[in-house]
């Protein structure tokens, strides 16, 4: 079907690959590694839980108007909400209570 002519040196560099594959091949499947590590669950608090639909409208947070403004609004109620950015930055925020640290023995 297929003839391969083939010199010696040809085979040999084949040969050669060959052998070079199945030592990585069976190397991989020797040196194989688990990890022990077990992870411990971590026990954390808000810094606030308000809620972003309590907070009431206002003319004088609408976006834009100067130093008390707001990127927040609700649906089409004119003006936006005052203290949002403090609130949604208090919701990303929390204190780490146990699970990390500690005594390492």
């Amino acid at each position: 079907m297929f003839n391969l002519n083939l010199n010696k040196s040809d085979r040999n560099a084949l040969m050669a690959i060959a052998v070079l594959m199945t030592l990585i091949f069976v190397l991989s499947f020797m040196t194989v590694k688990t990890v022990n590590y077990q992870p411990r669950p971590i026990t954390i608090t808000p810094v606030s839980e308000e809620s972003l639909f309590d907070l009431k409208p206002d003319l004088e947070c609408t976006a834009g108007s100067g130093k008390e403004d707001s990127p927040y609004s609700v649906g089409l109620t004119p003006g936006g909400l005052c203290g949002a950015q403090k609130l949604v930055g208090d919701h990303a925020g929390y204190d780490i209570v146990d699970g990390i640290g500690g005594s390492l023995i």
